[in-house]
């Protein structure tokens, strides 16, 4: 028996070969994928230029806090001291060198450091204090609180966290310049409530670290140039 087609049939059955060719050919490009992986999810693994520039800004605003105080402790079977660094702003900072027990210290090696303004003065191992040579219009001593490396690191965002009661950004490092090649790693911990760090760690291949802590809750004792200055 043949078939008879009228017109309107022959149109019908185009229409339905031409859907069911888009199905298959991947006709329907625009449609989104819902259920393709988030690019969300993807970028939050790797490092970005936001996200380097926000962890460098919360470390520059260690600078206009009232007062904080940075200890920085340092690890390993070479460790000559430890750091106390405290500050109100900028222009008036002291800087006390902890060093361990039994360490032989030279006539070079001094135990504090304090700037006001534009005069930086040395306390020497005998206990004189002097000033020191050169001034300076920038602040040359804070600037011990904040790792000089940090432009150089890629800053990568690890998840949220609480220390002592203080809700954390925590970010891992990853170095692009030769220290990643020695194996550094490295994480800094960002309060949330102020956008400054409450901490910071290097870690060494070679066993050592470095570890910044940060307080901006604890006033720190009146910072004043020394007397009886050489």
């Amino acid at each position: 028996m043949r078939l008879h087609y009228t017109p309107f049939l022959l149109l019908l059955l185009l229409s339905i070969g031409c859907n069911l060719a888009d199905r298959f050919s991947g006709g329907q490009k625009n449609v989104p994928a819902m259920n393709s992986p988030s690019n969300t999810s993807a970028n939050s693994t790797k490092p970005s230029a936001n996200v380097n520039k926000d962890v460098l800004s919360a470390f520059e605003n260690l600078k206009t806090q009232t007062y904080v105080t940075a200890k920085v402790d340092n690890e390993g079977p070479d460790t000559k001291y430890d750091e106390l660094i405290e500050a109100a702003g900028i222009a008036k900072v002291r800087r006390t060198f902890v060093y361990v027990p039994g360490f032989q210290k030279t006539p070079s090696d001094s135990s504090e450091e304090i700037q006001i303004g534009i005069d930086v003065f040395v306390k020497q191992a005998s206990g004189d204090w002097v000033k020191a040579g050169y001034k300076t219009n920038d602040s040359t001593v804070f600037n011990n609180m904040i790792p000089l490396n940090l432009p150089e690191i890629d800053f990568v965002p690890a998840g949220d966290e609480n220390i002592d009661g203080k809700p954390v950004s925590v970010y891992n490092m990853g170095f692009s310049s030769p220290e990643a090649a020695k194996g550094m790693t490295g994480k800094v911990w960002l309060r949330k409530d102020k956008q400054v760090p409450l901490k910071l760690r290097f870690d060494r291949p070679n066993g050592t670290s470095t570890t910044y802590s940060y307080d901006l809750d604890t006033p720190i004792k009146p910072i004043e140039a020394p007397k009886g200055v050489k």
